[in-house]
């Protein structure tokens, strides 16, 4: 049983993604090429967002670092994170998050009008708390 739709009949159907015709040396016209796999560009993507976030999120890789049980297993993996945290920082990686956390603090203290009848705590630790400083 044949559940393909004839091309244009599905609403996804793109104009540019119209099958093309392989042209075989026997001159035949009517096999439709393969189509790319989509696990290569899948591939390439996560393998790139990973990289991006090592380099761009060092901050993060060593909170998790930092979180994992102490044993000899995990020693060089907090090590390396903390020092690629520091090596990152002095590259100038960690300023986008530094500045971002700083805008943070600063609208979390700035002083908000608040709702009738509210009034604001000035005591910090009454106030929700917020993600770690690093």
């Amino acid at each position: 049983m044949d559940h393909v739709l004839p091309w244009d009949a599905s609403p996804i159907d793109l104009p540019g993604d119209a099958p093309q015709v392989v042209h075989e040396p026997d001159g035949s016209t009517d096999l439709p090429a393969p189509r790319p796999s989509g696990v290569g560009w899948t591939v390439g993507a996560v393998a790139t967002s990973s990289l991006m976030l090592l380099v761009f999120n060092s901050h993060a890789l060593a909170n998790w670092a930092d979180q994992l049980p102490v044993a000899p297993l995990t020693a060089p993996l907090v090590t390396m994170a903390d020092d690629w945290h520091s090596r990152a920082g002095q590259l100038g990686l960690n300023d986008v998050v530094s500045r971002v956390e700083r805008a943070a603090a600063a609208m979390r203290d700035a002083q908000w009008p608040q709702p009738f009848g509210q009034t604001r705590s000035a005591d910090p630790a009454q106030r929700p708390a917020t993600g770690d400083q690093r």
